[in-house]
């Protein structure tokens, strides 16, 4: 689901990636209960950085405050802060 996610987004589908990205991130919840992988994480960052592409500013926030709460991976956490504060000043 992930793949199938990131290929929709960077083909700027944005609805049919959040579909499969929310589909990664029920699958995630199972089988990442003991330990966030960073397939979650990035999961979880694409969800925001998709609604915020959609100006659905306040899952957008929803979902960056989410991946600060998580284990960090590939600068997760740095990439979420900046764009809640971008978020934030708009």
């Amino acid at each position: 689901m992930y793949y199938i996610g990131l290929s929709l987004m960077r083909r700027n589908d944005l609805d049919g990636a959040l579909k499969y990205f929310k589909k990664a991130e029920e699958g995630s919840l199972v089988l990442d209960k003991d330990e966030e992988t960073g397939f979650f994480v990035n999961t979880i960052l694409y969800i925001a950085n998709i609604y915020e592409k959609q100006d659905n500013k306040k899952l957008a926030i929803s979902y960056y405050n989410k991946c600060l709460k998580m284990k960090e991976y590939d600068n997760s956490h740095s990439k979420a802060s900046s764009s809640l504060k971008r978020l934030k000043q708009q």
